[in-house]
């Protein structure tokens, strides 16, 4: 009898061990498909266009917390020969081939600017009018480029202001090269520069070359101790908005590539900042690497925020602005990807007389005239650029 109930007893909790690995695989299989795990989506769309089923999320869900599993865009194939500026990064599990001036991003000091530009186009003209104001004594400015590497080389070995990647620049659509540079020069800024104990990067702006950055003004509210709790800020508004799906719409983006309801709050890209303590979490915790592909440079920055914990602050008394006037006209011509000069082209009080009192970054800075006169309204003097001498030989760079 005893040899019997020892038998029973045993089966039952055999049977019952049974039982609980049966739930957890059931419990598995159902987070797995609708909640996501590790980076993995909560359900597979059919079509880039097929939104997700009722209830899958929550109101306000993000997708901050999913990880990629694959690049998003084509790896490129090198396009220069390696060099000792060069590297490469993983970015949303992109691999990433850049060129930079090391030893020139570890001098810079306590503030780092970077600001977004074309190789082409307008791009050169207006790196000159930044170089010729705002930047002119200031040596932390770097300007983010993409695309051939033949088109910006000189210009990159004469002022050694410049941070490349090897990617295609495109700017609409979902692959858009905005994200990839924007995270390029944060994950650089933090891999290079000196720490802040040791006179180094305390905090690092991302900005546009249609920008004037008041330096002065950054240096008086950010460096020191006055800074110490700035971790990421800038014009953000302090709601969380919803993804556009209506695809005639610029900023458009797929349930495919982000399904999730709403994204992270996030500051808008005419000019924010984030801390050395940020850039650290984002990098060093691997998140730049790991989390997945957003094609919004802004959103992007939100995401890897949140994911570190830090909620953006919207600076306020002025701050930055990324209007000139902030009209209905104004917007509506943004909205169209319609330039100032052309949507006020027959308006003899544009731009707005400049005042950048108290002002960090003021946008929509179309000509070199209105670089100028912002420049000026500080008490400063424009300088000339000097020009790539014709003899330069930046081959033996």
């Amino acid at each position: 009898m005893v040899k019997l109930a020892y038998i029973y007893k045993t089966l039952c909790f055999l049977l019952f061990i049974s039982f609980v690995v049966w739930v957890r695989l059931i419990l598995s299989l159902h987070d797995d498909a609708l909640l996501g795990i590790r980076g993995t989506p909560k359900w597979k769309p059919k079509d880039q266009w097929d939104a997700p089923p009722s209830g899958l999320y929550k109101e306000n869900d993000t997708g901050s917390m999913q990880n990629c599993t694959r690049s998003f865009t084509t790896v490129r194939d090198a396009t220069v020969v390696k060099h000792e500026d060069g590297g490469q990064i993983s970015i949303s599990c992109h691999i990433i081939r850049y060129r930079a001036p090391k030893a020139k991003i570890r001098d810079a000091g306590p503030l780092l600017i970077g600001v977004l530009s074309a190789a082409g186009g307008k791009g050169p003209k207006r790196r000159n009018y930044i170089r010729s104001t705002w930047a002119n004594d200031f040596t932390g400015t770097f300007f983010l480029v993409a695309g051939s590497w033949d088109e910006i080389e000189k210009e990159y070995m004469f002022y050694q202001d410049m941070i490349w990647i090897d990617e295609e620049e495109k700017y609409e659509g979902e692959d858009s090269v905005l994200t990839y540079k924007t995270t390029s020069y944060f994950t650089i800024a933090q891999m290079f520069t000196k720490k802040p104990e040791d006179g180094g990067l305390q905090h690092a702006i991302k900005t546009d070359d249609d920008s004037y950055v008041n330096i002065g003004e950054f240096r008086r509210r950010f460096l020191g101790k006055k800074g110490e709790d700035m971790h990421y800020y800038g014009h953000c508004p302090q709601y969380q908005l919803a993804p556009l799906r209506d695809r005639e719409m610029k900023w458009v983006v797929s349930y495919e590539t982000y399904p999730e309801p709403m994204f992270p709050l996030y500051c808008q890209g005419a000019g924010f900042g984030l801390s050395r303590t940020v850039l650290d979490c984002i990098v060093s915790g691997n998140h730049v690497s790991d989390f997945r592909y957003m094609p919004f440079e802004d959103v992007s920055i939100g995401i890897l925020a949140e994911r570190c914990g830090y909620s953006p602050i919207m600076i306020k008394n002025k701050g930055i602005k990324p209007f000139r006037a902030d009209t209905p006209k104004e917007r509506g011509c943004v909205q169209k990807n319609i330039p100032m000069t052309e949507c006020y082209k027959d308006d003899p009080e544009w731009p707005p007389v400049p005042n950048m009192e108290g002002t960090l970054v003021q946008h929509r800075v179309d000509t070199k005239e209105d670089m100028d006169n912002i420049h000026k309204s500080l008490d400063l003097e424009p300088r000339e650029v000097e020009p790539i001498p014709d003899t330069f030989d930046f081959h033996k760079f």
